[in-house]
C-alpha cells in the first residue's frame, strides 16, 4: 500500500499542477478523480489490514464523492448557471483530490507501524 500513496502523491500534484488553468483542470480533475476512485476500491478490497480511522476515513471520502456528484446534478437540473456550477466542481474537487492523499499517506503510515 505505500505505493499507492507515492503514486496518489505524483499524480496528485502533476494533474493539480495542469488544473491551475480552467482548460487545464476540465481535464485534470476528472482522471484524477478516476485514479483515486480505482486506488479506493483497491484499499477497500484490501479493508480487513485497514484500522478502524482508516476505514472511517475512506467512508467519508466516498460519501463526499456521491455527496458532489449528487449536488452537481441537482444544481444543474434546478438552475442554469453552468459558470457557478463549474467553480464548485472544481473547488470541490481540488478538496476531494486533497483528502484523498491525506487518507492514503495515513494508510501509508499505519501499515508501517
Amino acid at each position: 500500500m505505500k505505493s499507492y500513496y507515492r503514486d496518489n502523491k505524483l499524480m496528485t500534484l502533476v494533474l493539480l499542477g495542469i488544473s491551475l488553468t480552467f482548460w487545464g483542470a476540465m481535464f485534470a480533475l476528472p482522471i484524477l478523480g478516476l485514479y483515486q476512485l480505482g486506488i479506493t476500491f483497491k484499499y477497500n478490497t484490501n479493508r480487513d489490514k485497514l484500522k478502524k480511522a482508516s476505514k472511517k476515513r475512506l467512508n467519508f471520502y466516498l460519501v463526499s464523492l456521491i455527496t458532489l456528484i449528487i449536488t452537481t446534478i441537482v444544481m444543474n437540473n434546478i438552475r442554469d448557471m453552468e459558470l457557478g456550477i463549474m467553480t464548485m466542481w472544481f473547488l470541490c474537487g481540488f478538496i476531494l483530490a486533497l483528502i484523498h492523499l491525506s487518507i492514503s499517506y495515513k494508510i501509508k503510515h499505519q501499515n508501517e507501524l
